[in-house]
């Protein structure tokens, strides 16, 4: 019998029997750029928040999940994610969350470093596709900037290996991380914004 829900994430992290055992822990730290040797504690981030997701399904669901410095995950918190260019910013508007990441302090709002923010999006569209939510307006401002980030950042070597992992565990990889796919979606996105 195949787990289901939030038995199946803690079986994929911690499997049963005879299941695979997907060390998250191991690949690289979303909200910290590529390369970048983290040492600090890591801790497992939901990118679209538990307090957001009301389906428990979408909060197992380990294309939401990512690994990330403990500090950072806990800066981030329920913020609403943002881009911010911080060099003509009034004094005391931006922390550094650290690794390239700043809180917004005005908006209330974690700023992502540009190499998590492709990573980030195509994590919220799924949330937002298959579980029949819209997580995109409350955290990135809406839809447009999400798909906008899509089409900006391509998958990273760390969000390939994440979706092959979870693939495996869960029987099926994001659908906008996946080359065949994300070639199609990228043709409806530029079609879009030609508009």
């Amino acid at each position: 019998m195949r787990p289901t829900g939030l038995l199946f994430a803690l079986a994929a992290l911690h499997p049963f029997e005879g299941q695979p055992r997907i060390q998250l822990h191991r690949l690289e730290a979303l909200y910290v750029p590529p390369n970048t040797t983290l040492t600090a504690r890591r801790s497992l981030e939901h990118v679209v928040p538990r307090a957001v997701l009301r389906d428990p399904r979408a909060a197992a669901d380990l294309h939401n999940i990512f690994s990330t410095a403990a500090a950072l995950n806990a800066r981030r918190g329920c913020l609403r994610l943002d881009a911010a260019d911080t060099a003509d910013a009034e004094p005391g508007r931006f922390a550094s969350a650290g690794h390239g990441n700043f809180v917004d302090r005005r908006r209330r709002s974690f700023c992502v470093e540009e190499g998590s923010r492709g990573t980030v999006a195509r994590a919220i569209l799924y949330v937002q596709r298959v579980y029949g939510c819209d997580p995109a307006e409350s955290l990135v401002g809406g839809s447009a900037r999400a798909w906008a980030w899509h089409a900006e950042y391509p998958p990273t070597r760390m969000e390939l290996a994440h979706n092959s992992l979870v693939a495996r565990a869960q029987g099926a990889g994001n659908f906008l991380v996946c080359n065949e796919t994300r070639v199609a979606v990228d043709c409806i996105v530029r079609g879009l914004h030609r508009k």
